[in-house]
């Protein structure tokens, strides 16, 4: 199957429900936000940490992926632009 993907995706032929070039920043994003999304939900439930706290970590983080999407989307459109 892979290697009919392959052939698939080398003479431009690619099935409409698979991805040619996947970014790679979503399943890095998902192993990056279950663990996180657990710690969070732990910092949220204990009564001794700061909200304000919780609140500064969460808007970091959502700055950081808005920063790596970005990053990510602007080197796929040099990319694109690279291509003979």
């Amino acid at each position: 199957m892979h290697a009919a993907l392959v052939r698939a995706a080398a003479s431009g032929r690619v099935p409409p429900h698979v991805s040619a070039a996947m970014n790679p920043l979503v399943p890095l994003s998902i192993l990056v936000c279950v663990p996180i999304a657990a710690i969070a939900l732990v910092l949220g439930t204990d009564t001794g940490i700061e909200t304000s706290l919780i609140t500064a970590t969460i808007k970091t983080f959502i700055i950081l992926g808005v920063i790596a999407a970005a990053i990510s989307f602007g080197a796929s459109r040099l990319a694109e632009r690279s291509r003979p």
